[in-house]
């Protein structure tokens, strides 16, 4: 009996691992990153460049699951705001495309005046400056994103402690304002979704 189970686990591993090397993620990983999407194939980068919706992020023993994403891209620079629905709450995980970028874990923040964002504003105590200001086109793709298309104005202003705030006035739609700080990747773990 005892012989029959260390067989059959043998038989398992081996399984598992030709799995892996044939058509599992090993195999896509070691393609660099390709994998079917919708009929056609799809190349993700590493690591933060290649998030995308359905994607989870393990981040301080929660789940964020990657349900949709907002683009905005101006000339060479990119700005991704995921929404992560959990339940009545909703957290952001932002990818901020530039030099010395990053990825900020963001909630929505009622304190941003109506209005053009002016260069410093304080925040839930702390003073934050304008880091960067411009104007973008939208890409959206997934589900329980807010309202806005076309064009929009976003600014990002930061401050100590790795503080953030991302504002987004769509030209169709409502302003989107987020609040939260900047995280550093080895601090999280991205599980690939579809």
């Amino acid at each position: 009996m005892i012989l029959e189970l260390i067989l059959l686990a043998a038989a398992g591993a081996a399984g598992t691992l030709a799995w892996s090397r044939v058509g599992g993620r090993g195999a896509r990983a070691e393609r660099g990153g390709e994998e079917p999407a919708g009929g056609g194939e799809r190349v993700r980068g590493e690591g933060l460049d290649g998030l995308s919706v359905s994607d989870v992020i393990l981040y301080l023993g929660d789940e964020l699951w990657l349900a949709g994403v907002i683009t905005l891209e101006e000339e060479e620079t990119q700005l991704r705001l995921f929404v992560a629905p959990d339940g009545e709450r909703r957290r952001w995980i932002a990818r901020l495309g530039w030099r010395q970028g990053g990825l900020g874990i963001l909630e929505p923040c009622a304190e941003v005046p109506e209005g053009r964002i002016p260069e410093s504003l304080p925040i839930a105590g702390r003073r934050l400056r304008l880091a960067r200001r411009g104007e973008a086109e939208v890409e959206r793709e997934g589900e329980e994103l807010p309202c806005g298309s076309g064009r929009a104005r976003f600014s990002v202003l930061e401050g100590a402690g790795g503080r953030l705030l991302i504002v987004v006035d769509f030209e169709e739609g409502r302003r989107l304002a987020l609040h939260g700080e900047r995280i550093r990747e080895e601090m999280l773990q991205i599980l690939p979704g579809r």
